[in-house]
């Protein structure tokens, strides 16, 4: 067969196994409250739908419970976290078909229906066009609010003590001392001493870290002025000041992690909690178990086999998001830290004196890892890290 005719044989094949998803779109149309004031009668309208009932259409909701309303053609089934999908349960005429359920009131958009795929069994899922239609709401007001002047030594946290010394210093100009540490003193406690030439005194690393951010904060005050001379005099009352952040639901790319950490430490943060594995994603990579992060912390649309069944061959389910692209750089549901990012997390933080604490959720919230190794086991026959248990019958 000749180059030509073999291009046009393949690109005839591709708009084929599209052309079943080329007309469909969905209008999802947002229900009145009803009268218990919990839940709404909303309406999922899908346009062009395929002949049969060999298909199905996935998307992703705010998890909730589904009641049909009426005969339906078709059901709504919950797969776990917040992917569902559309079963067709009888074929309708005219490519179309209209869905009433009963579910929870809309608190925001962002609870509704997104990311609808179309996908024939067998075949490779299509994205869908959707539209909302949203019951009327009336504008928040804005809250009134005046500005009140704040001195040049107010910062959060707030300084514990401030004594005045006489005459006026330009902290952006005037010369620091190196740090003196002294003895006697509670953890984290510092005193900077505001003069011709500005005197630090720490009890400790810690101490030194937070009297660094003091002063500059002091010189973002100022705005290039002058502050009176004083002697500044603080700790901390508590010793683990924390923050978590979940990175295995929505991942966080490590640059924008690395602004976070300079975010704790203008606060005086000290402890910083990352999540780095639950159900949805897992996000470190380690050493020998690739699979880990080359499977675990992806996602994409599950395939509807021709027998009906459901697999996550290449990726994990989509959940949090409408990622269902492992490819999909940008969406907060795939990527994950390499060995050397994580070294370079760990110094950045603790040059600021921020100490992280990686967290794995286990036994339980570990679906990233198991479906992880099972992908091991199904490509390697390694079943050492597998973490099901094969006899198990148990639903």
């Amino acid at each position: 067969m000749k180059a030509p005719k073999l291009f046009m044989l393949i690109l005839g094949l591709l708009i084929a196994s599209l052309s079943y998803a080329r007309k469909c779109e969905v209008v999802w149309s947002e229900g009145a409250t009803l009268a218990d004031g919990k839940k709404a009668i909303h309406t999922m309208e899908i346009r062009g739908v395929p002949k049969g009932t060999e298909w199905t259409l996935w998307f992703c909701q705010f998890r909730t419970p589904i009641e049909m309303q009426g005969d339906a053609p078709a059901s709504i089934a919950h797969l776990g976290g917040t992917l569902y999908r559309v079963v067709p349960e009888k074929a309708v005429k005219g490519g179309k078909m209209v869905l009433r359920y009963e579910a929870r009131s809309l608190v925001n958009h962002c609870r509704a229906p997104e990311g609808f795929y179309l996908q024939k069994k067998g075949k490779k899922p299509v994205p869908v066009k959707v539209s909302y239609r949203w019951q009327p709401s009336e504008r928040v007001p804005n809250f009134s609010w005046k500005e009140v002047p704040v001195h040049v030594f107010n910062m959060i946290p707030r300084v514990k003590k401030l004594t005045s010394l006489g005459g006026e210093v330009n902290p952006a100009t005037a010369d620091v001392r190196p740090t003196e540490f002294v003895s006697g003193k509670v953890p984290g406690w510092y005193r900077i001493i505001l003069g011709p030439r500005i005197r630090i005194e720490a009890a400790d690393e810690d101490g030194a870290q937070y009297a660094a951010v003091t002063l500059e904060n002091l010189r973002r005050n100022a705005r290039g002025g002058t502050v009176l001379n004083a002697a500044i005099e603080d700790w901390p009352d508590l010793g683990y000041r924390g923050i978590m952040l979940d990175v295995s639901r929505n991942f966080t790319r490590k640059a924008d992690l690395l602004r976070l950490i300079d975010i704790l430490a203008h606060y005086k943060i000290n402890y910083f909690h990352l999540h780095f594995g639950d159900d949805e994603g897992w996000r470190i990579e380690i050493d020998g178990l690739p699979e880990l992060t080359s499977y675990g912390a992806f996602r994409g649309i599950p395939v509807l086999n021709a027998d009906g069944s459901i697999a996550e061959p290449e990726a994990l389910e989509p959940s949090y998001c409408g990622t269902r692209d492992r490819k999909d750089s940008a969406s907060s549901g795939n990527g994950y830290y390499s060995h050397a990012d994580f070294v370079e997390i760990l110094r950045y933080a603790w040059a600021r004196r921020i100490r992280v604490i990686p967290e794995f959720d286990t036994p339980g919230h570990s679906r990233a890892a198991i479906k992880a190794m099972e992908y091991r086991y199904a490509h390697t026959g390694d079943a050492t890290y597998r973490l099901v248990e094969p006899e198990d019958t148990s639903v």
